[in-house]
């Protein structure tokens, strides 16, 4: 595998948005690689065990939203999970909800899962002559007895014109997706054909795959592995000839086509340049630390998980008896005063209560603490400060956990932020000020890539 480039300012939470995964740089057409915070960069060899193990948490990531699919509540200033906010291959028309930009791994799930049923590989038994030519005049002279699906798409039942013009040309675009779901599957997954589609149906794509780069590709051709992006621009002119001389688009053939189009040509809008990405990968990073804190507190004696923010949760196999208590806690403590606050987990201990937020914050903010740890930060000048805002979100939680029924005294309560790291680590900081309450914060630096990976390692494209 070719090494990618990896970008020093993807590090910045502020830059791109947090994106993680593939962009492409605007002047030469390769791609970078985008890290997530904490993540060592490691040598160029270890580029390829680092790309699977992201995009496998990414993947696991997207279907614990499609799972756990929320509609939004125009009275929870939090929102929801909807598929208008990036869950789907499509643009998104909806410009407050946050984007998650992981099109790319909802169109390859919705390719692996297409290609898995048996009928649309019966797209490939009819195939035009290499040598024919088709006329287009043929289709024009019928255009009067064709019916028209809901997109324009004129269909025939029949048609008076030579039998070689009429047979279908869909022999390519199949090849080509089962070579797309193949490189994918290397690529990204580090899994074979066979453990994800079964022998049988792997055997198939397999042959169609190399009947395709037979006759378009070299053998050392791929799409995922190509840092200087020359096969997804070859890839797409193909798809744009392959459409261009398929005269019957049958519903199966153009869901095929709109899948492969929104794999090869993505595109962040606004960002400058195609993305194989995650933007704002903040909300990845919550899910990842929730099942690693669940792991660790759910056992542990003593220690008991009061609530939690279970959206980015995975639901397959969640205890509902547990679920159901953190629905009820939360509602009960914490959603008063007309607002649905989610902390991102309460934990008890004994008498003893810790508040804790998982925060997406880079080496560079962590340095803003320590520099201003005598001084709590606020929106100076009605200017919005992110850092101040989750301070004031961990003392309010404090403050409703105080008086709610539990009564607990604000001096056994204590708060938490984790943030991704390159190895573990703890920092009390002490925020003073002149107009609100002294708040002491424990930093918590998590070993970012060991929980991404603990958290990709679950992946399964199918149970």
């Amino acid at each position: 595998m070719t090494p990618f480039a990896v970008k020093a300012e993807a590090r910045s939470r502020a830059s791109n948005f947090a994106l993680v995964g593939f962009k492409a740089r605007e002047f030469d057409g390769s791609r970078s690689l985008r890290l997530p915070l904490g993540y060592p960069e490691g040598k160029p060899s270890d580029l390829r065990d680092i790309v699977v193990e992201i995009y496998r948490m990414l993947f696991r990531f997207a279907g614990i939203c499609e799972r756990n699919r929320e509609e939004p509540d125009p009275h929870n200033g939090e929102g929801g999970v909807t598929e208008p906010g990036g869950l789907g291959y499509g643009p998104s028309d909806d410009a407050i909800l946050p984007d998650f930009s992981f099109r790319l791994i909802s169109a390859l799930r919705a390719l692996f899962s297409l290609l898995r049923t048996p009928s649309i590989l019966t797209l490939e038994m009819k195939t035009s002559p290499r040598n024919g030519h088709f006329d287009w005049r043929q289709i024009e002279r019928q255009l009067h007895r064709a019916m028209y699906l809901a997109d324009g798409t004129p269909v025939f039942e029949s048609m008076a014109a030579p039998q070689p013009v009429l047979r279908e040309q869909t022999t390519d675009i199949i090849g080509m997706a089962c070579w797309v779901a193949r490189d994918a599957s290397a690529h990204f997954l580090n899994e074979s054909l066979q453990s994800i589609a079964g022998e049988a149906l792997a055997a198939e794509w397999e042959a169609l795959a190399d009947d395709f780069a037979l006759h378009y590709l070299t053998r050392s051709q791929s799409l995922f592995g190509d840092p200087t992006d020359k096969t997804c621009c070859e890839l797409l002119h193909i798809l744009l000839e392959i459409d261009r001389h398929t005269p019957f688009r049958m519903p199966a053939y153009l869901e095929l086509a709109e899948l492969l189009e929104a794999i090869l040509s993505y595109r962040v809008d606004g960002d400058g340049g195609d993305s194989w990405a995650m933007k704002e990968f903040h909300q990845a990073w919550e899910s990842v630390c929730l099942e690693y804190a669940i792991s660790v507190f759910k056992d542990k004696n003593n220690y008991a998980i009061v609530t939690c923010d279970y959206a980015f949760l995975d639901s397959e196999g969640a205890d509902e008896r547990l679920m159901a208590a953190w629905r009820e806690n939360r509602k009960k403590v914490f959603s008063r005063h007309a607002r649905d606050r989610r902390p991102d987990i309460v934990v008890k201990e004994g008498k003893k209560f810790r508040v804790i937020d998982f925060k997406y914050y880079s080496a560079s903010d962590l340095n803003s603490f320590k520099e201003n740890k005598r001084k709590r930060p606020s929106h100076a000048g009605y200017s919005f400060n992110k850092l101040a805002q989750d301070i004031d979100n961990l003392e309010d939680y404090g403050f409703l956990l105080a008086t709610s029924s539990y009564a607990v005294p604000m001096e056994d309560i204590s708060f938490e932020m984790w943030v991704p790291g390159e190895n573990m680590g703890d920092e009390d900081l002490k925020f003073e000020s002149e107009l609100k309450s002294e708040l002491e914060i424990r930093i918590t630096k998590k070993d970012s890539r060991a929980l991404v990976q603990a958290y990709g390692e679950k992946f399964r494209m199918w149970e």
